[in-house]
């Protein structure tokens, strides 16, 4: 089978934030002004491009009201165990590796 017919998950990705967006009637122009993004770096956001960086997939998620979701194979989210981007992070916070000064 040829893999350029196969979509990489950046693809696979992109199509569906379209989607989401699409269906929730956001334009790509709203999506500039709420990101800060460029035109060009939402839409290769949603090509699946790999020319955008994790700060603008983000930025675009977190405009459309997304988080994502870490977890281990297995892994049953409970309150005693980070489940969501903002309790990652707020946990992170609390247990940094470092000293501040």
């Amino acid at each position: 089978m040829d893999n350029n017919l196969i979509p990489s998950v950046r693809e696979v990705i992109g199509e569906n934030l379209k989607k989401f967006r699409e269906s929730k009637q956001i334009t790509i122009y709203r999506l500039i002004n709420e990101t800060g993004l460029s035109r060009q770096q939402l839409n290769a956001i949603e090509k699946g491009e790999t020319s955008y960086t994790i700060d603008s997939f983000i930025k675009y998620i977190s405009a459309l009201n997304l988080y994502i979701f870490f977890g281990e194979k297995n892994f049953i989210p409970t309150q005693d165990k980070p489940h969501d981007f903002d309790d990652m992070l707020k946990s992170g916070e609390e247990n940094k590796p470092y000293k501040e000064e």
